[in-house]
């Protein structure tokens, strides 16, 4: 390609990129072509000596012939912005005529890099949080099923005092009989059976006061009972309800792990 073509198509390059650049051409001695971005001003104007862009990738290509690619920091740019210098070696018919440098501005990568940086940071924050809910969780529906066997437990154990007050009450039944059947012997004893009726009548106030005394037990087991029930049921649903949750937050976990690698493949091509 001769030379004089690329400086006929320099002034149009900005049109290919959505990004603020800056082109130059240059023989060996001069510079023949120099659009300066207002932001990217290097102060290069056409008929400078190569000489004046002794350091810069220009120059060395000038030397070496082969291309060149620098970036440039925010930091270290005497633009105030970031910036990559791309410079190829223009040959003509295989002979090395000079160069043509392009000077882009990296300014929207690099806010798109700090804004993936930043949604890689906060997503792994989010990350660390919800396996640690999803730990928390896990220990939660554990302790709900062990609530829900313990209260099956003590549902049991009071349906059992429930049966043994039952068969106190059947005691209370027969002794109150016994103690009946006893004051009618003592009656047919006459004064003989005095002291055995004293007994009688004993046993029919123990049968009587062991009756009342299963009735109130029996009450308030079934009280205990009726309030066991409920938290049975309250424990099912929430042994039910955390399980879900727990599952959920897995599931979130995942899905977050999933979103912190793309963030960080994305960063990572960034900084290629």
């Amino acid at each position: 390609m001769k030379i004089d073509h690329v400086v006929l198509i320099a002034p149009n390059i900005h049109e290919w990129y959505d990004q603020d650049i800056s082109v130059f051409v240059a023989n060996h001695e001069n510079i023949l072509a120099a659009y300066n971005h207002p932001r990217l001003d290097l102060g290069v104007q056409v008929g400078h000596p190569v000489e004046m862009l002794k350091g810069t990738v220009t120059y060395q290509v000038l030397q070496s012939g082969e291309r060149m690619v620098a970036q440039v920091s925010k930091e270290r740019s005497q633009f105030s912005i970031p910036y990559v210098a791309i410079c190829s070696p223009i040959k003509d018919e295989g002979h090395f005529v000079g160069v043509i440098t392009i000077v882009i501005s990296t300014e929207k990568y690099n806010a798109l890099l700090e804004i993936g940086e930043e949604l890689l940071s906060a997503v792994e924050e989010i990350y660390a949080s919800a396996e640690n809910l999803s730990a928390q969780s896990q220990e939660l529906s554990e302790t709900t099923k062990t609530m829900d066997d313990e209260t099956l437990r003590v549902k049991n154990d009071i349906l059992h005092v429930s049966d043994i007050t039952t068969d106190i009450k059947k005691i209370s039944q027969q002794s109150n009989i016994l103690g009946i059947n006893a004051a009618i012997e003592s009656a047919r004893a006459g004064d003989s059976g005095r002291g055995f009726g004293v007994v009688a009548e004993e046993i029919r106030k123990l049968a009587e006061h062991t009756k009342n005394s299963a009735i109130t037990i029996e009450q308030d087991a079934l009280e205990v009972q009726s309030s066991v029930t409920r938290l049975v049921k309250s424990v099912t649903q929430l042994t039910v309800v955390s399980e879900s949750q727990a599952q959920g937050i897995s599931e979130l976990a995942q899905a977050l792990n999933q979103i912190s690698r793309m963030a960080e493949r994305l960063v990572n091509l960034g900084k290629v």
